[in-house]
């Protein structure tokens, strides 16, 4: 049906409360927009239900701000990760699973480069010291038998370790390397 007089399409009350509130948040099309406005000159009802219904305002999305909290997320658990991973690989280094250090540690490494970025010499740096100072004090008590080995032994375990963490670094930075998309000029 027409409506002569105004050169629109006559729709009923069920379509224009259907299209109400995409008239109201600005997201109908123009042709549905005309249609509402015109049904609601004539019909009370859908008049009141226009003016009853309040503008949605959409939310403020700040995709910066999210994200930076996402990277910052990721960031907080990534450290623990690795430093778990490192504590891991030391707490084995008296048992029959310390040659698991030979995956742990350059995965240690890998994680810290590519996490960290410019700060990646931290996770070798870390890895040094902790296990040095977890395997010396491991064999302070058996310090009697060890006689001059007390100092040296931790520190061969530690090299080892920092080697393997240098490993998963240069691995780290292999990936990346591989990965790293050709930037058009």
């Amino acid at each position: 049906m027409k409506d002569n007089n105004r050169n629109t399409a006559i729709i009923s009350c069920n379509v224009c409360q259907d299209l109400i509130p995409l008239v109201k948040d600005a997201v109908a099309s123009e042709d549905s927009q005309i249609l509402v406005h015109n049904h609601i000159q004539d019909c009370k009802e859908c008049q009141s239900i226009y003016g009853s219904i309040d503008i949605i305002q959409p939310q403020d999305l700040n995709d910066q701000r999210n994200i930076k909290t996402i990277r910052k997320h990721l960031y907080t658990c990534g450290v623990i990760l690795i430093l778990l991973g490192t504590l891991l690989g030391i707490g084995l280094t008296n048992s029959m699973g310390m040659f698991y250090n030979i995956i742990l540690m350059p995965l240690v490494g890998a994680t810290g480069y590519v996490l960290l970025k410019h700060r990646w010499m931290f996770v070798p740096i870390t890895v040094f010291i902790l296990s040095y100072l977890w395997i010396l004090v491991g064999s302070l008590s058996e310090w009697k038998y060890m006689k001059g080995e007390l100092f040296t032994m931790p520190l061969f375990f530690s090299f080892i370790y920092t080697i393997l963490t240098f490993v998963g670094i240069f691995t780290g930075f292999l990936l990346k390397f591989a990965f790293k998309k050709e930037r058009i000029k």
